[in-house]
């Protein structure tokens, strides 16, 4: 299915970690593959493309998921791959925003706090209580839950990707681009609600 998409493509489109969120017209990939629409591939090793293939590529909540030598691998792959002027769009969770919830008594954190309480820790809650609606349960589930390795916050992210040869590095929002192609791509927030992924996750635009 690889080589017959770039054969089919002129532009060509590589969404990693797909999971089963398939994108129409794009090639997705992952670790482990949910249907026969979604190509094996594994983000933090060497890539099996030559260089200069994609036009974009596309990964949301995926990166957070490998240590820091494979994220590194991630993005000099992906500089690699990409060809002059092709852009990568990557979604992450965001250090500061959780490193924020300590200590912050606002109407969203706590109802953010109770949310992520109930919903990943109910069995503890007929246990302990209250006691588990605390920022200390929301931080070490988002550290330790998901096979979740190495988080960023926007200074770090955009210094690797920097290092790792992209000169262009930048914010943006969800779902927001100046490129079309890459204007509403992200799907977190139907799994945990549009208000909480906005709090949680961060997008960089790199261009090569």
């Amino acid at each position: 299915m690889r080589k017959e998409y770039l054969e089919n493509h002129a532009i060509r489109k590589l969404h990693i970690g797909s999971g089963g969120a398939i994108l129409d017209g794009w090639l997705n990939v992952d670790l482990e593959r949910e249907n026969n629409r979604v190509v094996y591939m594994d983000a933090g090793s060497p890539y099996p493309f030559p260089e200069n293939t994609f036009d974009f590529v596309f990964s949301e909540h995926l990166f957070e998921h490998l240590n820091l030598d494979q994220q590194l691998v991630m993005l000099a792959e992906l500089r690699r791959t990409l060809k002059p002027g092709g852009k990568a769009r990557i979604a992450t969770p965001n250090l500061d925003a959780l490193l924020a919830i300590r200590g912050n008594d606002s109407p969203v954190v706590q109802e953010y706090i109770n949310w992520s309480a109930e919903v990943f820790f109910p069995q503890k809650i007929a246990m302990l209580g209250e006691a588990v609606k605390n920022e200390v349960f929301v931080i070490n589930n988002y550290f330790y839950s998901w096979g979740h390795r190495f988080i960023h916050n926007p200074q770090s992210f955009m210094a690797i990707a920097r290092k790792m040869g992209f000169e262009k590095v930048r914010p943006v929002r969800i779902h927001e681009s100046d490129d079309p192609v890459l204007r509403r791509l992200e799907t977190h927030g139907n799994v945990i609600g549009d208000r909480f992924n906005e709090m949680e996750t961060m997008v960089f635009e790199l261009e090569k």
